[in-house]
Parts: structure tokens; C-alpha cells; sequence
């Protein structure tokens, strides 16, 4: 998601003497988001289908799509700070403001990548713990 902002953001800048930026731009950076919803969404469900217990299995899924609604709420949060201020109608400025909010964004969503990379092996250790202490299930309590 951050490469795809800063695409924006990119793109915005090679606009910023006329205020406008070329369509290409929108459609890379579109790219990028679809190629990283495409690629996270199916893992994320397929590892809380793999890691929830199996009584909990169809729960923990309706709170993998519950995580994905309140994620589009915070967008829309998110999104609220970019808006134009009331009367403004000047491309250079608007996308002086765009270009700010899709840096910051795109920084922002590259520092949380980067964060959770470096998470990762703390992760797998946990995760490889939990196999050892998963209860057994008997096929007749399923």
C-alpha cells in the first residue's frame, strides 16, 4: 500500500506545475494495490483457517472479514484528512495537499511493512510454539 501512495504522490509531483497528473500514474499505483490485496488477502484467510482451532475455525474467519470492515471505517477516517478545504478549486493547490497526504501515507505504510518484517522471526517462533501446545482434538468432538 505505501508503494502505491507514493506512486500518488510521485506522480503528483511531476504534475506540480500544472496541477494535474497523467492517468498512467493512477493506474500503476492502482496496480500496486490490487497486486497487494490479491496477495494478502487469500494468505491472511488461509492462515486463520490454519491456525484457528478447529471448534473455532468459521469464528475466527467471521473476525478475519470483522478486521477488514473496521480497516475500511479507519480508511475512510484516513481518507477525511485529505479533504479540500471549502472554496479551494485551484489544481496547484489541491495537489500540493494530495501530494503531502499520499507522501505521508506511502512513508507510513512502508514504515508498518518494514516493522512487521522485522517481526516476522518473532512471529514464527510463536507460531511454531503454539503446534506443541495445541490440544488435541478427538474426531468426535468435531
Amino acid at each position: 500500500m505505501g508503494c502505491g501512495f507514493l506512486v500518488f504522490a510521485f506522480g503528483s509531483y511531476l504534475g506540480r506545475h500544472s496541477g494535474y497528473m497523467m492517468f498512467y500514474w493512477i493506474g500503476i499505483a492502482f496496480l500496486i494495490f490490487t497486486m497487494g490485496e490479491l496477495s494478502l488477502s487469500p494468505i491472511g484467510l488461509s492462515a486463520v483457517a490454519a491456525l484457528a482451532p478447529p471448534k473455532l475455525a468459521g469464528m475466527m474467519m467471521g473476525v478475519w472479514y470483522l478486521t477488514t470492515a473496521a480497516a475500511v471505517a479507519v480508511a475512510a477516517k484516513i481518507a477525511s484528512l485529505s479533504s479540500i478545504p471549502h472554496g479551494i478549486t485551484n489544481p496547484l493547490i489541491t495537489a500540493k495537499i494530495y501530494r503531502h497526504n499520499f507522501t505521508y501515507l506511502g512513508l507510513a505504510g512502508i514504515a508498518m511493512a518494514v516493522l512487521l518484517m522485522m517481526l516476522t522471526p518473532s512471529l514464527k517462533r510463536m507460531l511454531g510454539q503454539q503446534d506443541k501446545l495445541a490440544i488435541p482434538v478427538s474426531s468426535q468432538e468435531i
